[in-house]
């Protein structure tokens, strides 16, 4: 059988706009019905702060009204973004 490991749920999380939330929320359930291992977690903490966290690799995703500079995405050293 499989371990609970293999059981377990993978976890993304993302933060930033309060804007966009509501949005972000109704995507996470959509993509959980497809993709049930997936849980997806949204915090409405504001576009700034959700870069804030992005950037320092303590989210998965982020979502900000004003695009990330590149001098800031230069230090990401994970994922896409956008440029």
């Amino acid at each position: 059988g499989k371990s609970n490991q293999d059981n377990a749920a993978r976890q993304l999380s993302g933060a930033g706009s309060t804007f966009a939330a509501s949005l972000f929320k109704k995507w996470a359930v959509a993509f959980h019905r497809e993709h049930s291992d997936v849980e997806v977690g949204y915090a409405s903490v504001g576009s700034g702060e959700g870069l804030n966290q992005f950037l320092a690799d303590t989210v998965d995703f982020a979502a900000s009204e004003a695009a990330p500079s590149h001098e800031q995405l230069a230090g990401v050293q994970r994922g896409g973004g956008t440029r």
